[in-house]
Formats: structure tokens, C-alpha cells, sequence
């Protein structure tokens, strides 16, 4: 977690971290139809911190305490969680169950950040770029450099400050979201960041576990940055849909004087386009009394139906 601390009262980026994971968690969770509220009490039983691991992993968990109602079991419970995850290879730092079932925030966010590395960075990156002989910051970056050539990004801060870079990795992926991202105005930040991520999130569906406001805010929280940016990781870039041709105007136009329509009955006294003749147009209706009607005038809950004879 570097240097920042989450629990701190001065730090403006608690609260974009805290919503920014509580968003990833519930990303995940969503395939299950469960839900988290606030990361730092809902998971204090250990049954959604359970669920959730096994929604990341693929696994089933061992057998653990569905409904806890004692302290004991919630520890149990979370006991379980940090079990599979060391057997997964995750390195934890200073986290019990205890920090768990107390809702320590600070150890919590720091529990997610860990797993959002493993899941959503490093085991992406590697499977889709081939990276695992750097740190998972410095391959994330790389991959965005390499897929923005264009513009200078040195970092998961200040180089996203005017929303370009955002937009300008949007655009990699689904070039119909900001093709003029290279003419957007430096000076309006939030407004490049809206259109990207709104663009993103309808049509490749990525969704906004940031807002705008918090990417481009210059106190943001480099590890929402990086949550984010991770979803664009293997995405299939989309060519530009083609532009059909417009039809042309004398398609399926009948010529006016060889159709005709019969109207009650009665023929109209000149011909006009798109009419068939009136001899050659029959409506047979099924019915018990009326075994074939001609002309228009129908009963509306008669089936109908009409046979075209060719012209001659």
C-alpha cells in the first residue's frame, strides 16, 4: 500500500480507494447474485470474503460455518479465507482473522489490493502479454505504454490528469468511443474522462469502478487507477463498423400502370403505383359461413390470407 494509509482523516484518496474496491469486489461478486455495502463490516463473517475468493479462483472452498452466529465462528470463517490464500501463493502481510472480523479498514483494502494484483493484474498480464519478470505496476504500465504510443505515460497518476490517456486507451480497444481523442481539449479533464468511461462501459461493457471526477482529480488514488486500467487488459480491439450503402430509391417499385388494387370492391378510376389487379387478387377466408371473401372488406378476426397470381 506504499505510503498511503486509507484510515487517515486528512487523505482525500481514502474514499476513491475504498469506493473504487468496494466496486471491483462487487464486480465479481455479481456472478453470484451477492452484494457488499461496506467492505469494512460485510465481511466480517467471512462468508462473502469466502464467496468471493471462490468466484476469483474457480475453487470451492473447504467446508466452513454457512450461517455464523459466535465470534468463534466468524473467526473460523476468516481463518479459512487467509488459509486459501496463502495456499494460492498470495503473500499477506500483518492480517489476522481478528482484523477481519473487527473491520480493520486499513488491513482490509490492503487484503483487496492484494488480490486485485494477483487476479486482475498479474495473472492477465501474463497470460495475455507474457510479463512475469516485473513487478506488477511496472508491467501494467508498460502494457499501457505500449498500447498508447502516442502520449508520454510515466505513471498511475499525474499522466492521467486531462483525460486523454484514458480516452486514447479506450480508443485501442473500441476505436468508436473517442476517435478525436487527439484533438480533446487538455483543459477539460472531466469531460474526456466521462466520454471514455461512459463509452466504455456501453459498449465493451467495462465497468466504472471509478467516476470521471476521480480519475482526473489530482489527488487521486494510484491503485484505482490501476484497478481500473487493469479491466482494458486483453480486451479484443474492434475494427471500425463499415458504413452500408443506402438502398437504392427504385427498389422494389412496381410499375404503375401494371398494378392495381381493389378498394370495397369498386376500382379506382386511374391506376396508381404499387396497386395489383383487382382479378387477380383473392383473400380466402376460413370460416364456417364465409368460405372465400374477395376485396378488402374483411371481418378483423377472420384469418386472412392472399394469393398473388403473376402478371400477365
Amino acid at each position: 500500500m506504499d505510503d498511503q494509509d486509507p484510515t487517515s482523516a486528512d487523505a482525500e484518496w481514502k474514499k476513491i480507494q475504498q469506493n473504487t474496491f468496494t466496486r471491483w469486489v462487487n464486480d465479481k461478486l455479481k456472478t453470484i447474485n451477492e452484494y457488499v455495502y461496506n467492505v469494512e463490516t460485510d465481511l466480517s463473517d467471512g462468508i462473502l470474503l469466502i464467496k468471493l475468493l471462490e468466484v476469483l479462483s474457480h475453487k470451492k472452498l473447504r467446508r466452513y460455518v454457512k450461517r455464523p452466529t459466535f465470534k468463534a465462528q466468524r473467526l473460523e470463517n476468516a481463518s479459512v479465507a487467509l488459509k486459501f490464500i496463502e495456499d494460492e501463493s498470495i503473500r499477506l502481510v500483518n492480517i489476522d482473522a481478528s482484523d477481519i472480523v473487527k473491520g480493520n479498514l486499513k488491513l482490509i483494502l490492503g487484503l483487496i489490493w492484494t488480490l486485485i494484483l494477483k487476479y486482475s493484474i498479474s495473472i492477465p498480464l501474463t497470460y495475455f502479454d507474457g510479463e512475469n519478470n516485473m513487478t506488477p505496476k511496472q508491467a501494467l504500465l508498460k502494457w499501457v505504454r505500449e498500447k498508447v504510443p502516442d502520449l508520454e505515460i510515466t505513471d498511475f497518476t499525474r499522466s492521467w490528469d486531462d483525460g486523454r490517456a484514458i480516452a486514447a486507451l479506450v480508443n485501442f480497444v473500441e476505436p468508436r468511443v473517442c476517435p478525436d481523442w487527439r484533438t480533446f481539449d487538455p483543459c477539460s479533464a472531466l469531460e474526456n474522462a466521462t466520454k471514455a468511461m461512459s463509452g466504455a462501459e456501453e459498449l465493451l461493457h467495462v465497468p466504472m469502478l471509478m467516476d470521471p471526477a476521480d480519475i482526473v482529480n489530482p489527488k487521486r488514488d494510484e491503485l484505482s487507477v490501476m484497478t481500473y486500467v487493469s479491466l482494458f487488459v486483453g480486451l479484443r480491439v474492434t475494427e471500425p463498423v463499415a458504413r452500408s450503402e443506402p438502398p437504392d430509391k427504385t427498389e422494389c417499385q412496381f410499375p404503375a400502370n401494371e398494378l392495381t388494387e381493389p378498394v370495397n370492391g369498386a376500382m379506382p378510376s386511374e391506376k396508381t403505383e404499387g396497386q395489383l389487379p383487382a382479378d387477380e387478387l383473392t383473400y380466402p377466408v376460413e370460416g364456417p359461413e364465409s368460405p372465400e371473401k374477395t376485396g378488402t372488406n374483411l371481418n378483423h378476426q377472420e384469418r386472412l390470407s392472399a394469393n398473388f397470381l403473376p402478371l400477365k
